[in-house]
């Protein structure tokens, strides 16, 4: 045990600073993998279209929550609401891909709670109805023409027809919300 005195009282050894040069700036959790086996997806409609996330990038699916509306916001962005505590930001999709007007809630009206990496923020998206969760190879999984969607990272042939896969990556960062 060192013994301290008055010259040496203010002299400690300060820990190592952690090496950061690897950090990502990503918004999702350290979950996400690279789409490289069978991956299980999360099945929606909007509008009558099939749509569906990959599993890892979503927290929860909920019914929904009292919405308290935020002013001077983008018409998509439909408000904030506690969940268990915690604010989410809840995005009606329809709206901010310039499809209709948003859907009125009923039932089977679901907000799909994303998981991003910064727990402060998060984010859910409105959908219709949730349908299944699938799981989809890489080989079922078909990449997009040229431009067709920035919002979609490829399409997949279902029992139930054609499902368009989000990127809910581009979709985040799209909102500039985050």
């Amino acid at each position: 045990m060192k013994e301290y005195n008055q010259e040496n009282i203010f002299e400690f050894e300060t820990p190592p600073l952690p090496d950061l040069s690897g950090y990502s700036n990503s918004v999702f959790s350290e979950t996400e993998k690279p789409r490289n086996a069978d991956e299980k997806f999360i099945i929606f409609t909007l509008a009558e279209t099939q749509y569906a996330v990959a599993s890892n990038s979503v927290s929860e699916v909920i019914r929904q929550l009292n919405l308290t509306p935020v002013h001077n916001v983008p018409e998509w962005f439909l408000g904030i609401a506690n969940l268990r505590g915690d604010i989410i930001s809840v995005v009606d999709l329809h709206i901010l891909w310039k499809q209709e007007i948003s859907t009125p809630y009923t039932a089977k009206t679901k907000l799909i709670v994303m998981r991003c990496k910064n727990p402060d923020f998060l984010v859910a998206f409105k959908v219709d109805k949730l349908c299944e969760v699938i799981t989809l190879s890489n080989e079922a999984i078909q990449p997009l023409k040229d431009n067709y969607s920035s919002f979609l990272s490829g399409q997949a042939k279902h029992k139930s027809g054609i499902i368009n896969l989000l990127d809910v990556k581009e979709i985040l960062c799209s909102l500039k919300i985050i």
